[in-house]
């Protein structure tokens, strides 16, 4: 009995001690997420808050904080689903929660959404409240985003991903003036020089936020590496903001001071030989003020530069001026005007190459939300710079987008955004064009704006060819690109057919778009019937966009009910494009299409290990592009599409038949069929890359017969060359590019198209084809 009682005495002691601990751990995790969520540390915080919600689910301040922290930290989905838990299903109207929740809408350019939850937070808030004004502003840019949410097709944006971002702040990216495989940004990531600093700088691990260094990342093999910061003796406890580079490609111009707005401006060099980093100088000869908060330096050349100003005499908020040097010193700095100055904030200044075209920031109400980044090109006539336009979606964001600048090449460039599906915080993203930029990417003459009047006029005296000296502003000594960093360096006319005919499955549902059973003999002489299906092709729309129409969505349809009929089988969805300025952008935008399509099928129940997805670009054309010397209008229809095609068929009463393209031998190009015919069999090609991103560089434009390809459910894009017959050619190629520099090309072996894995192996596969002895030998 005693026992019976100690031992009953001890279990309450230890659940009571359990709950007090529970209690306890809630108070600790909600202090520690509140102290995250003022270092803007937000991963951090969300798992504080999702433990402290498996805990106490239905607690309202527990499910407002990680709300809040969802939103904050770009889990916007989750946002979300937590805001409509409470807003709609408990009816916890808080202005706060109101409000967040239109953002988390505003953020998945739900608009309509947004603007109803807009509204039912001014409808809660009082007349004189301060964000009264913003969030009419913000009713207006939801208006604005039904207007400019239709995404180009011409244009690819995507997260330049984990090497180069965090969960905390990646901006205002800046090209190496001597090379596009090389860029600097700005970061605050919790590695950076000084640690956790409260607002007068002094070391504050409870309540302190970090500060920004500087950092830099090169390209290797079409990845961006993992990002390094520069030299400790250039970044240092405060926040340290890369702004620019003289045109010469010698001196580094960067702020450093304890807020991010306000600070002194630093130049800097750095001696070829040894690689030592002198003493930055601190600049009081420009016309700009940090400490007065000046920013966004940008040199159009070493005798002109563009910034951004909240100074007296303008028009609102932040403007974009201009300052040239001229006689020994620079002139004061003036406003740009209306045309591009608005009462609001215009912010992050870049001029093309062209000297004409203006690229710059501004948080306007013809924004669709936050920052939109907006051109505007100078009139050679009325020597006004024209209407802004915004550059739409999927540039610009319902988020803040920032600091865009193109690569020399002018096929590709990069930004700034804290649109909620990055890695947190702001990101630098990249942004791929169909068509080369390079027209802007020239310069003409005059060169530059401000001396079009003059060159017109003959007043412009054109610079002498002899190499002119640096202004005095400026020590010409270095070279900017050989910075001593932290941690270790590396320099219509088809043949239709009438979808209408259909057949019952073994579930006795109808089937779409394909023939119906034949009747066949088998083994013992009993009448059997062949399921015998034909498949054709998904034809994109003429906005160069793969559609979900009613047609489309019946073929895809129709292979998902056909692929339950044997559970063997394999789809192979092959995307072929035109040629889109650069192979880069035809490959990749073709990838997005066969994902598109493939992304149906899994939203219906079909497994992801079953799809192999592959774009080819333009490669291999059905139908030559150009007729005569003119444009084949027929070939737009006839080369962008999916081919569907299924493998590995094991149930013997099952047939399929393709539905090819059918071309007239005035249009046909031979490429087409002939990769058709060559793929069947074993075949090789090379691969040389594996990416979570596009491929970034120019090796596509040179080499034969590029691929990409991808499993949905593995987050690579595997990128190849060269297609053979034979293993030992396949061998030879990847040798040459070694020596190319191509450290991880190797060999890799196709069945009728569709990779061969190790579960396919077997000793028959092998006796087929002898090649193969080769291939696994060496492959080993």
């Amino acid at each position: 009995m005693f026992r019976k009682c100690t031992f009953f005495a001890f279990t309450v002691l230890l659940m009571q001690s359990f709950l007090v601990t529970g209690q306890v751990t809630i108070k600790e995790l909600t202090v520690r997420g509140d102290q995250y969520m003022r270092q803007e540390r937000f991963d951090k915080a969300i798992k504080c808050f999702e433990k402290c919600y498996e805990l106490k689910p239905k607690e309202r301040s527990i499910k407002e904080s990680l709300a809040f922290a969802y939103f904050e930290g770009s889990q916007i989905q989750n946002a979300l689903r937590m805001y409509n838990s409470l807003v709609v299903i408990d009816g916890y109207d808080s202005p706060k929660n109101l409000l967040y929740f239109a953002k988390s809408f505003h953020h998945t350019m739900q608009y309509k959404e947004a603007a109803t939850y807009y509204k039912k937070y001014l409808a809660k808030v009082k007349d004189n409240e301060p964000n009264r004004e913003a969030i009419l502003e913000d009713l207006k840019r939801c208006s604005t985003g039904t207007t400019l949410a239709f995404e180009n097709p011409n244009t690819i944006v995507e997260n330049l991903g984990e090497n180069i971002n965090t969960p905390m702040d990646e901006y205002a990216p800046v090209f190496s003036p001597n090379s596009d495989a090389k860029i600097y940004f700005t970061s605050n990531r919790e590695t950076v020089n000084g640690g956790l600093r409260n607002k007068a700088g002094v070391k504050d691990e409870a309540s302190g936020t970090y500060a920004t260094d500087m950092m830099m990342s090169e390209l290797d093999n079409g990845e961006w590496q993992t990002a390094k910061p520069l030299n400790h003796l250039l970044n240092s406890p405060k926040n340290d903001i890369l702004m620019d580079f003289t045109k010469n490609g010698k001196v580094a111009v960067f702020k450093k001071g304890i807020s991010r707005l306000n600070g002194q401006i630093f130049t800097d060099t750095f001696k070829t030989e040894h690689r030592d980093v002198v003493n930055p100088k601190l600049v009081t000869f420009l016309p700009m003020v940090g400490e007065k908060g000046d920013k966004d330096l940008f040199f159009i050349n070493d005798t002109a530069i563009l910034f951004s100003s909240l100074r007296d005499g303008g028009y609102g908020g932040y403007d974009l001026y201009l300052s040239l040097f001229s006689k020994g010193k620079w002139k004061k700095a003036e406003n740009l005007g209306p045309a591009i100055n608005s009462k609001y904030d215009e912010i992050a200044p870049y001029l093309a190459d062209d000297g004409k075209t203006l690229f710059f920031s501004s948080n306007s109400i013809n924004s669709i939300g936050g920052f939109d980044i907006f051109n505007s090109t100078f009139d050679d006539f009325t020597y006004q710079w024209k209407q802004p336009v915004n550059q739409g979606v999927p540039i610009n964001s319902t988020a803040n987008d920032m600091y865009f600048r193109f690569a020399k090449s002018g096929n590709y460039a990069l930004l700034s955004s804290d649109r909620k599906t990055g890695w947190g915080g702001i990101d630098l993203y990249s942004c791929l064009f169909q068509n080369s930029m390079a027209n802007i990417m020239t310069a003409g003459i005059p060169g530059v704006f401000y001396l079009i009047k003059d060159y017109k006029e003959g007043k412009y005296i054109p610079p002498k060819s002899k190499v002119k000296p640096e202004p005095p502003t400026m020590d010409t000594k270095m070279n900017l690109d050989s910075i001593t960093f932290t941690g270790q360096s590396t320099d219509s006319s088809f043949t239709k057919r009438d979808d209408s005919s259909s057949v019952l499955n073994e579930s006795g549902e109808v089937v779409q778009g394909a023939t119906r059973t034949n009747p066949a003999q088998s083994v013992d002489n009993t009448v059997a019937f062949v399921k015998e299906f034909t498949l054709s092709p998904v034809f994109y729309s003429d906005k160069e966009k793969l559609e979900l129409n009613k047609n489309n969505i019946e073929k895809l349809d129709a292979i998902f009910e056909i692929m339950k009929l044997d559970t063997n089988m394999r789809l192979n969805i092959t995307a072929h494009t035109e040629l889109y300025g650069s192979r880069n952008f035809s490959l990749y935008s073709g990838m997005k299409m066969s994902e598109l399509a493939g992304n149906y099928l899994i939203s219906k129940g079909l497994s992801a290990d079953k799809i192999f997805l592959r774009s080819l670009g333009d490669n291999y054309p059905e139908s030559k592009n150009v007729l005569n010397g003119k444009t084949n209008v027929a070939a737009k229809w006839l080369n962008k599409r999916l081919d569907l095609t299924l493998h590995n068929i094991k149930n013997p009463y099952l047939r399929i038949n393709y539905d090819f393209p059918a071309v007239s031998d005035l249009m046909k190009d031979i490429k087409g069929r002939s990769f058709q015919q060559a793929q069947e069999g074993v075949s090789y090609k090379v691969q040389f890359a594996s990416l979570k991103q596009m491929y970034s560089g120019n090796l596509l434009e040179s080499k034969s017969d590029p691929m990409v390809e991808r499993i949905p459910n593995i987050p690579y894009y595997r990128y190849s060359i060269g297609f053979f017959k034979k293993f030992q050619d396949a061998e030879a190629y990847r040798e040459t590019l070694l020596v190319e520099g191509l450290k991880d090309a190797y060999v890799i072996a196709y069945l009728d198209g569709i990779k061969i894995t190790s579960d396919m192996v077997n000793g028959e596969l092998v006796r087929k084809y002898p090649d193969l002895k080769l291939f696994f030998k060496l492959g080993e």
